[in-house]
């Protein structure tokens, strides 16, 4: 009895001499220890900052063919709707009213596409030759077209690849309409009155006009992209981007959710559509057809898909645990034993996941459930916890089953 009044009467003092040490601290002089429950480890991701919208695969161009009645009388389509044709394949036939009128059109157009080939060609030479060194000049200025390098020499890099990639197609396709054309005069010449038409495109046959109402012909085109609407929300905010092509588009289909990559390729500045509510402004995609060639093949026109536009990424992010912020500061575990309160600069934001830019580094160790007890400086303790040690699982493994084991050694007696 005297032996428990002792114990009793240590505790009571060791309590209150501990509430009076705190009381008289007022300079935090004796150290204090903050516990620490829960913590998790500065890491490394990828993040990217999306926008996320929804379009529609269609065929990428539609090339409407004419027929002028002056010029001549019609003869025979020599195609039908669903036929695939390609550059140089014929189309429809028809005889010449007057044979010099004929002739000298003819005569005039292969001279306006000689012309127009000529500016191409060197469009693409002056562009293949400049080098990218002083972001914002201007790169090129023929007639009415004007091409700006961006801020970001990476980004101008990319549209000169894209504008030499544009202006092929465009070589290709009037270097097509001018074979068109010395055919139709080759032609004129040998037969006097009878020309064949040749197409300048490849593609699909969608349309035949029987009633020669123009088009008389319509050609899809067999590329496929995708479509696309922003509201003016989502308008604005491609518009704080340095660039509004170039950026890379993840589209994840409907149907199969199958995963492909694009490129933002056009982005209007006019609304397609407007009302006294909102306007909506087209936008398209194009693929990566060296990457996704094989899947490619398997798409279908009218598909609806997910787009999600990059609008920033980081490759390799400092990345720390949400759980870990508390607005801009965090509370690291130092090598030293010490709770340190430290402020950070974030960056991009994903579900749970936060970049830091700035105050912390990989592989740090960071508390993630702030407490009033946690003090800037105080030694910190953490729970043991029997998972992390390579010990526990070895010692499992030798005791087994200890109660199957236990049983079996009584019977056995």
């Amino acid at each position: 009895m005297r032996w428990g009044r002792i114990i009793i009467a240590a505790i009571i003092l060791f309590i209150g001499l501990n509430i009076l040490l705190i009381v008289i601290d007022q300079d935090d002089k004796i150290s204090r220890l903050s516990h620490v429950k829960d913590w998790t480890a500065v890491y490394e991701q990828d993040l990217y900052e999306y926008l996320d919208t929804r379009g529609v695969i269609t065929f990428s161009n539609e090339e409407n063919i004419y027929f002028d009645k002056n010029v001549g009388s019609f003869h025979e389509f020599l195609v039908e709707a669903g036929d695939v044709v390609q550059a140089g394949d014929p189309l429809y036939s028809y005889k010449a009213t007057n044979y010099y009128e004929t002739l000298a059109r003819l005569d005039s157009e292969k001279g306006r596409v000689q012309e127009e080939i000529s500016a191409i060609e060197s469009a693409i030479q002056t562009m293949s030759a400049y080098m990218i060194q002083q972001p914002g000049d201007i790169v090129l200025e023929l007639e009415e077209e004007r091409l700006e390098v961006p801020q970001n020499v990476a980004e101008a890099e990319l549209i000169k690849e894209q504008f030499i990639t544009e202006k092929q197609k465009e070589l290709g396709q009037k270097q097509a309409e001018l074979n068109s054309l010395e055919s139709q005069l080759s032609e004129l010449n040998g037969s006097g009155d009878t020309i064949t038409v040749e197409s300048a495109y490849e593609g699909l046959i969608t349309e035949v006009s029987k009633s020669l109402a123009d088009p008389v012909l319509t050609i899809q085109g067999t590329e496929l992209h995708v479509e696309s609407e922003l509201d003016e929300k989502k308008r604005l905010e491609l518009e704080q981007i340095e660039t509004d092509e170039g950026l890379a588009v993840k589209v994840v289909l409907d149907a199969n959710k199958q995963e492909l990559n694009g490129t933002v390729t056009h982005l209007a500045e006019m609304p397609s559509r407007e009302s006294s509510v909102s306007s909506m402004y087209p936008m398209e995609i194009s693929f990566d057809e060296e990457e996704e060639g094989e899947e490619l093949d398997q798409l279908l026109p009218g598909l609806h898909a997910d787009l999600s536009i990059v609008l920033r990424e980081s490759l390799k992010a400092t990345t720390i645990d949400r759980s870990a912020l508390f607005g801009n500061e965090i509370w690291k575990m130092n090598a030293q034993g010490k709770l340190m309160l430290t402020g950070v600069e974030t960056g991009i934001q994903k579900e749970k996941m936060t970049e830091i830019t700035k105050g912390v580094s990989l592989g740090e160790r960071l508390a993630t459930k702030e407490s009033e007890q946690f003090r800037d400086g105080a030694v910190f303790i953490t729970p043991l916890k029997w998972e992390h040690f390579s010990w526990k699982q070895t010692v499992d493994n030798k005791l087994g089953n200890w109660k199957k084991g236990f049983v079996i050694g009584l019977l056995s007696r």
